[in-house]
């Protein structure tokens, strides 16, 4: 089982005590992914470990080389035995979700200890549009397109539409990846929606942002709203784990919200495979689409009985 024991926060320069690690990261697609990523790189003995999911492919590239994601956990063993003896850093910054997926698994079926696992607020999004108006002060520029809902491997679950089942869904700033799905399903598989929302949020107001962007999609469908820390992911893990001991239904899960509760969400889904169906849009991050760099936020994972 996997665990979430600690949460600190980091300067940036506390990121120069990292040594002799392997830093898995993903693409730096702003200035605080840039900022991070030089960051830790200072030190000489560390090495970045570039990852990449690529949803239209099923391939996941790992320091360069790209493999089927099917063989991810047998390249990831191998990976790992010719890197014994580092200490392990997951830069949740620019990683992905499928790629925590992947990376959590191998730790909970492989490893007995802890990795470190980072992420950096940004100080600001941008904003879709360039006026003030009651929408125009919710929405940010965060995604180009989805790359549609499509199953990762591992993390998949049949349902039948005779037993319909309940979909929790950890909701950000963006209301139409909840709409495509619920457009998709028409009623099929999902009869209801539980909604997490992350409050308080990294600044003041910002969960405004979700709760705004979700009332529409929500009204006359959801069950209460449940509500969690936006920057701990040992609060949404104790609330899924709620949810799913507290339902008499099979469960969905869709990510939608910041990437600390994508570590919760990475953990629960990793401690439960095969009982939780994963339902992910694979969004396609826009370059830029943050400004600045806040506050870094340190979790220890844990593996092991």
């Amino acid at each position: 089982m996997l665990s979430i024991n600690d949460h600190s926060r980091y300067k940036l320069s506390d990121l120069r005590a990292f040594n002799e690690s392997l830093i898995f990261c993903g693409k730096a697609i702003d200035d605080r992914g840039d900022r991070l990523l030089k960051e830790l790189s200072i030190e000489s003995s560390n090495r970045l470990v570039p990852i990449l999911f690529d949803a239209d492919t099923y391939s996941l590239s790992i320091d360069g080389v790209m493999y089927a994601s099917r063989r991810a956990n047998a390249v990831l063993t191998e990976f790992f035995s010719e890197n014994d003896g580092l200490n392990y850093v997951i830069d949740s910054t620019t990683l992905g979700l499928v790629e925590l997926l992947y990376l959590l698994r191998w730790f909970k079926d492989n490893y007995s200890g802890s990795v470190e696992v980072i992420y950096a607020e940004p100080e600001r999004y941008k904003s879709r549009i360039n006026y003030i108006s009651d929408f125009g002060k919710h929405e940010f520029d965060l995604s180009s397109h989805s790359g549609g809902f499509k199953g990762v491997m591992g993390f998949t679950r049949m349902f039948s539409s005779d037993k319909k089942s309940c979909l929790v869904a950890v909701l950000g700033f963006e209301r139409a990846r909840l709409g495509q799905l619920l457009e998709l399903d028409e009623g099929a598989y999902i009869r209801d929606i539980i909604p997490v929302f992350g409050t308080p949020g990294f600044k003041v107001g910002w969960d405004k942002h979700s709760f705004f962007q979700s009332v529409d999609t929500l009204k006359d469908k959801s069950l209460p709203p449940h509500f969690v820390s936006a920057f701990s992911p040992i609060d949404v893990l104790d609330r899924l784990e709620y949810i799913k001991r507290s339902s008499q239904d099979d469960l969905m899960l869709a990510p939608f919200g910041p990437k600390p509760l994508s570590l919760g969400i990475a953990v629960f889904l990793v401690n439960n495979i095969g009982d939780i169906a994963l339902k992910y849009d694979h969004p396609k991050k826009k370059e830029g689409r943050s400004e600045g760099l806040g506050n870094i936020h340190r979790y220890l994972v844990m593996s092991g009985t």
